[in-house]
């Protein structure tokens, strides 16, 4: 892990220099300890020297997004060029091997069961036979559970490209939400809360006009928007 992070710093610093760092950081540090002054503002003329410090702030901020985007542009750019070519070929791949893979699991699932018809034959013949001792007043003969008589699906199969491999386990889709108990519903409810799903809605209904929702607080209060001058 230290090494990883130590290539990563000595790349980072071919595009940005340690000196140009600190000078960076020296600049935010003594922005940040002027900016305490303007926590609490009481009276107009503190509120226009906040006005001119945030705007201060706000070309400040513009000027190193410009640095950062006269580095980043051309990377990007690359980076772009780069997964125009690959991405649609991975995706595509990705997209085939799943054709494959519901293919695969289709041909499992028919062989699972013919396996579970052979297996509830065998069961059947078991209990009848058992039935017809019991009528001519003879024991039931103790016969192996069918399950062991059955052969076992062979899910593995290795090649000398590789290797491929199939588990069961339990999987789901909803067919309707209606009727799905409340208990889920309500843990979907916390986690859009917890993702921000929730604000997101509500936010666009209030932008749409809404002002009545129950069990929110909607309320008009000032947004302070900056422009610097060029």
């Amino acid at each position: 892990m230290k090494k990883e992070k130590t290539t990563k710093t000595k790349e980072t610093s071919k595009l940005v220099s340690e000196a140009k760092v600190k000078e960076m950081s020296k600049e935010i540090e003594t922005i940040e300890k002027k900016s305490n002054t303007f926590m609490k503002i009481e009276n107009e003329k503190e509120y226009d020297k906040a006005n001119e410090f945030l705007l201060t702030i706000k070309s400040k901020e513009k000027e190193l997004d410009k640095e950062r985007k006269s580095i980043t542009d051309n990377i990007n750019a690359s980076l772009k060029a780069v997964n125009n070519i690959y991405k649609p070929r991975i995706n595509r791949c990705i997209e085939l091997q799943g054709i494959i893979k519901n293919a695969m699991t289709a041909y499992l699932r028919e062989e699972q069961k013919k396996l579970d018809l052979e297996e509830e034959r065998i069961r059947k013949e078991q209990e009848k036979k058992n039935t017809t001792r019991t009528k001519k007043g003879l024991d039931p003969l103790d016969y192996e559970d069918a399950s062991e008589l059955v052969d076992v699906l062979d899910t593995r199969t290795e090649t000398k490209s590789g290797m491929t491999s199939a588990s069961k386990e339990w999987k789901f889709k909803i067919i309707d939400v209606k009727k799905i108990p409340n208990e889920y519903l309500e843990k979907t409810l916390v986690l859009a809360l917890e993702e921000g799903l929730l604000d997101k809605i509500i936010k666009q209904a209030v932008k749409e006009g809404v002002r009545e929702i129950q069990g929110v607080e909607i309320y008009e209060d000032f947004s302070i928007n900056t422009y610097v001058k060029k």
